[in-house]
């Protein structure tokens, strides 16, 4: 990895750390399913799996490849074939007990836990550059720091906790996917910046979000992306 690249990754995890305290880290069953912007889907495609190991803290195993089975529900905003129309490759990538993500396909995934604060499950996805980072709190984590679940996403939303994680100039907002987000950008003591966009997710009995940490102006839609995340 390149001197530059691993400057942009260090000051990516020094933000997703200011975030979440990730106190303890375990593996989870975790799986990927390959497929490719130019029409292939979930519901569609075929070939034969090839393993792919994601390396990194937490040491959950990614398996890629092509499936013609359902795997995981759209986002709460964006869609498949939102993903699809990007043209670009992607992967399905799905923790277990936490929740599925859409990225590139040149992404690799790592998982874990924490039990600081309201304790929480996390999805780290990353290319060395780009950094994409889910958190799900469920109706346990809740119950264990002594806080209520809240009701809806917009209750999830006003939460003085959930509000911490973004400026306080800054506020959420229905972005072009119908997803309640945030995009600003943080800048660390040395003064690197990175653009973070940061989209809200509730699940059937869950509530969390996905943030997208990447290199100024790089170019990546991030909002598409994170809003194609779904909660377990």
């Amino acid at each position: 990895m390149s001197k530059k690249k691993s400057i942009i990754i260090a000051v990516a995890v020094v933000f997703v750390a200011f975030f979440v305290f990730l106190a303890t880290m375990g593996p989870f069953g975790a799986t990927a399913v390959s497929g490719s912007g130019e029409g292939a889907g979930m519901n569609s495609g075929s070939g034969s799996s090839a393993g792919a190991s994601a390396d990194g803290a937490g040491g959950s195993d990614a398996q890629s490849g092509h499936s013609s089975g359902s795997m995981v529900e759209s986002g709460p905003g964006a869609t498949m074939e939102g993903v699809q129309a990007s043209g670009l490759d992607y992967t399905v990538f799905e923790l277990q007990g936490t929740g599925s993500a859409y990225a590139p396909s040149t992404f690799q995934m790592n998982g874990g836990a924490s039990t600081e604060g309201i304790p929480n499950k996390w999805l780290y996805l990353s290319d060395g550059e780009t950094l994409m980072y889910m958190v799900r709190y469920d109706q346990d984590s809740y119950a264990v720091s002594g806080a209520q679940m809240p009701q809806s996403l917009e209750e999830f939303a006003a939460r003085e906790s959930t509000k911490s994680l973004i400026p306080a100039d800054k506020e959420f907002s229905e972005d072009q996917y119908g997803s309640l987000a945030c995009s600003f950008t943080q800048t660390d003591e040395s003064g690197d910046t990175m653009d973070v966009y940061l989209v809200l997710l509730a699940g059937s009995s869950s509530f969390g979000y996905m943030a997208v940490y990447t290199p100024q102006d790089s170019g990546f839609d991030s909002a598409l992306w994170a809003s194609s995340a779904t909660l377990a």
